[in-house]
């Protein structure tokens, strides 16, 4: 269930109040994020979601571009100077991998390490868990359950909540012979406290 959660709260939806017929629906992360987005191929026509307040969505683009790291550095440049601070970068399994790549073609320094202690086996690192830029340092933090495997979040994660609306319940329904049937009832919503403290970074492919 909690991977469901990770999805639906990753998706590009917007917000609904609902109705008598229609369920409420939680903005997701792309529809809360305009003010520090940077598309990886802006060419394609990817805007984002305008109003930053989980009301409309962020047009997905019809094409992406490999990640790199100008387009990383930008985000957070675009953060820092709305004044936010994230410290986590989310990102699919795939770009997680592309970034630890980034560092492999960056010169003296950065390359694979070869660790050998004592008499032991060779290791061979290649893997970039912390990022640290001119205006802090990120967390890296791959997610499988991501919703979309173009997207890279920049999160500073207390400035979100998930709001409860109704708490964990159980419901019992009517039965069916002998069999008793029960609904497990929960009801919430991600809830950005300040867009400007986050960013995105759209279209991206490994």
């Amino acid at each position: 269930m909690k991977r469901d959660w990770e999805d639906m709260l990753s998706q590009n939806v917007a917000r609904t109040a609902g109705d008598s017929t229609t369920a409420r629906v939680s903005a997701g992360l792309p529809s809360w994020l305009a003010t520090n987005w940077v598309s990886m191929n802006p060419s394609s026509g990817s805007p984002a979601a305008s109003a930053g307040t989980g009301t409309n969505t962020m047009t997905e683009a019809t094409a992406t571009a490999s990640i790199t790291e100008a387009g990383i550095k930008n985000v957070i440049l675009d953060a820092f100077n709305s004044g936010g601070s994230p410290d986590m970068i989310l990102c699919p399994a795939t770009i997680k991998q592309a970034i630890s790549g980034l560092s492999s073609n960056a010169g003296p320094g950065y390359a694979i390490r070869n660790e050998i202690k004592g008499n032991g086996s060779v290791t061979a690192v290649n893997a970039v868990d912390i990022y640290v830029s001119d205006f802090g340092s990120f967390k890296i933090v791959p997610d499988r359950n991501l919703d979309s495997t173009e997207h890279v979040f920049f999160l500073d994660m207390d400035y979100f909540s998930l709001n409860v609306l109704r708490d964990w319940s159980v419901v019992e329904l009517a039965k069916t012979g002998d069999a008793t049937k029960q609904m497990l009832l929960y009801e919430a919503g991600l809830c950005s406290k300040n867009e400007k403290a986050s960013g995105i970074l759209a279209d991206c492919a490994a």
